[in-house]
């Protein structure tokens, strides 16, 4: 995990570390929801915030479920960015 990633980490476990999995999994799919709403209606500053929600819960869902140094965003962009290039070859 990057550094910028473990200080996102550390506020996420300070107000949801009670939080089940099942309830950050419902929340995920409502912020994925709100992003495709903020995509339609064109909405930059809503899309980015969304996004950011989105990125925030997959940080923090990975956490409870896989080592920190197993987890890095950059390295997840770029392993689907090398799948998408394979299956399109």
């Amino acid at each position: 995990m990057t550094q910028i990633e473990l200080q996102c980490l550390s506020i996420a476990d300070r107000y949801a570390n009670h939080v089940s999995q099942s309830n950050k999994l419902k929340k995920l799919g409502e912020e994925v929801i709100e992003f495709t709403e903020a995509v339609l209606v064109k909405s930059k500053t809503e899309m980015k915030e969304e996004a950011g929600d989105i990125c925030f819960l997959l940080l923090h869902i990975l956490s409870k479920n896989m080592a920190d140094e197993e987890i890095n965003f950059e390295s997840l962009v770029l392993d689907a960015a090398h799948k998408m290039a394979i299956r399109n070859q």
